[in-house]
């Protein structure tokens, strides 16, 4: 790159973060200053309950140096984490399976998998629920990391995402002519199911668990329309709107965190992990972009989106590649810490952290990335 340009990237990069502790100095102007980090790491509770002092309060901290490295040695689909063995495993486009390792990556599985939908890890990480084939009428599978082995589900269920265990699954499950949400426990031969709502044919949602055993349901959206996301009491089959209608709506909720990323056209927000307490943070990403480990939020922030672009669905089709800049963000006092990344640009996508590690995949180059980060 010419030397021009680095110096007008240079002051564009100072012009930014200079108006960006503008806005948090006037969003927090009228805060409470006695507000440290929270015993448990919650985020603060609203936008304006963090303090203004030169060390906390969302102000924009000095930059960090990182440098992400490639993990992967080849080209992935998705991959998960182990909490408790640190273990790194990825998915092929082919569903074959690795296993993350310093010389040349292990394969775990060479059973071949037809048109990978999606992949969504167990809560301890251990197991992935897969869904492949007809995205319209798609197949279920566990892949257990454990002993290297895939469990198809039956035909039955329609739709499903894990719910507050490793050994339960939300779904719904046909029954005839009937499709039912239920609770599935797969830790039982055959699986057993508990019938929450009869007659749930709803379709376009994602299924979540929620606090106090409640579960999340989210509506498809996009930026011409707006998705709901709903809380199920399973006991007492009580159905509550936690957030309205909005065009471009995405959720992420991380329960061990205490914190929930929320998007759309509107722009983007905290929220904690039972999607109350929104506040609005002053940069536009998507939840997929964010994740938290150790009362800290790591959040990739396209800095190319412009008028031209519909954000997300052009994102989400592939219209529109991102130039990513990274943000770390303390969860007690709001604390903002620009990364520079080098040279490199990265669209970063299915980003997870863990052990002083962020994870994510580079959408250019299909690779797997991680970026240790200092506690």
């Amino acid at each position: 790159m010419k030397p021009v340009y680095k110096i007008l990237i240079s002051l564009g990069a100072i012009i930014a973060v200079s108006a960006a502790g503008y806005f948090i100095w006037w969003l927090f102007i009228d805060a409470p200053t006695d507000t440290g980090p929270s015993p448990d790491g919650s985020l603060p509770s609203s936008a304006g309950s963090a303090s203004t002092s030169t060390s906390s309060s969302g102000e924009i901290s000095d930059s960090l140096f990182a440098t992400p490295r490639a993990l992967s040695d080849r080209t992935i689909f998705d991959y998960w984490l182990v909490p408790e063995t640190g273990e790194v495993y990825y998915f092929t486009s082919e569903g074959y399976v690795y296993a993350v390792k310093q010389g040349p990556d292990l394969e775990i599985s060479r059973q071949s998998i037809v048109s990978l939908n999606r992949t969504e890890p167990s809560p301890d990480g251990r197991k992935v629920l897969v869904s492949f084939g007809n995205p319209n009428d798609p197949q279920w599978a566990i892949f257990d990391s454990v002993d290297a082995v895939w469990r198809p589900l039956p035909r039955e269920i329609v739709n499903a995402g894990w719910g507050r265990a490793s050994n339960e699954l939300i779904a719904s499950v046909r029954n005839g002519n009937e499709i039912n949400l239920s609770l599935v426990d797969i830790s039982k031969t055959p699986n057993s199911y508990t019938v929450i709502l009869r007659s749930f044919a709803v379709e376009g949602v994602s299924f979540f668990a929620l606090t106090e055993g409640n579960i999340g349901i989210a509506e498809r959206a996009s930026s011409y329309a707006g998705g709901r996301v709903w809380s199920l009491n399973p006991t007492s089959k009580t159905l509550t709107l936690l957030l309205a209608p909005a065009l471009g709506r995405t959720v992420k909720v991380d329960i061990k965190e205490n914190v929930s990323y929320l998007g759309s056209a509107e722009g983007f927000s905290f929220a904690d992990r039972s999607l109350q307490n929104a506040f609005p943070f002053f940069l536009n990403t998507l939840p997929d972009k964010c994740a938290a480990h150790a009362s800290t939020t790591y959040c990739f922030v396209p800095r190319n989106l412009s008028e031209r672009v519909t954000f997300p669905d052009d994102y989400f089709m592939h219209a529109f590649y991102s130039i990513d800049s990274l943000y770390q963000i303390a969860h007690g006092d709001g604390t903002i810490t620009p990364f520079i990344l080098g040279d490199v640009s990265f669209d970063a996508s299915r980003v997870r952290a863990q052990k002083n590690t962020v994870y994510f995949i580079d959408r250019y180059t299909s690779l797997l990335y991680a970026l240790a980060v200092a506690q």
